[in-house]
């Protein structure tokens, strides 16, 4: 073979191994990109206080940094439960406690709040313009901590455990209701309730 036909040869064949080994097969694959709006929820954190009987995962939405678990705390006035008055699954299994407004609004440690109805409606608008579903990533761990009935004569007034998750807002909705938000397991998204201010619900503090 003349070297004027094999020198084109020798070149493409260069060309191919030098792109193969730009591939870097076995190489570490190339980070996701994400919108602008996804990348709001990447800062995640780890909260200890004095104040709180443990440490607690936190995460950054925009300007407001949110609890990542329920909350598990005794509040300084008003009233709370674990579900089924089975301290296991406030602690064991990491339901957290179930407040009536009251108490969920004497229980976030200082520097932090109870969130309004409006913060929580920005988080569920950034739940819906996000791509993937933030409910059920484990550093939001939703837990699905069922509820409490406020009727105290009512036997069965543990429901949903495992299967929703009510949080309250610090938002009134008249005298005797607020405003708190709801999700399924399965679901993608929060819808808004007002509720009785004496059922008992799971909180989230913010700041």
């Amino acid at each position: 073979m003349k070297a004027a036909t094999l020198f084109p040869l020798l070149f493409t064949f260069l060309i191919f191994a030098c792109t193969d080994d730009e591939k870097g097969e076995g190489n570490e694959p190339n980070p996701p990109s994400y919108s602008s709006s996804s990348q709001l929820y990447l800062k995640i954190d780890t909260l200890h206080m004095e104040q709180l009987g443990q440490p607690y995962n936190t995460m950054k939405i925009g300007s407001l940094t949110w609890f990542a678990q329920n909350l598990n705390e005794k509040p300084s006035s008003g009233k709370s439960w674990c579900y089924g008055d089975i301290d296991a699954h406030c602690n064991t299994f990491g339901f957290g406690r179930l407040y009536d407004w009251d108490g969920a609004n004497h229980v976030c440690p200082n520097g932090w709040h109870l969130p309004s109805k409006d913060e929580w409606e920005s988080l569920s608008d950034f739940l819906l313009s996000y791509k993937n579903d933030i409910l059920t990533e484990a550093w939001w761990n939703a837990t699905y901590g069922g509820y409490r009935h406020e009727n105290e004569e009512d036997l069965t007034k543990w429901y949903y455990l495992r299967e929703q998750a009510y949080w309250w807002t610090s938002t009134g909705a008249g005298s005797n209701r607020a405003y708190c938000y709801n999700t399924t397991r399965g679901q993608t998204r929060l819808y808004r309730y007002d509720e009785e201010k004496g059922k008992g619900f799971s909180v989230r503090c913010v700041k």
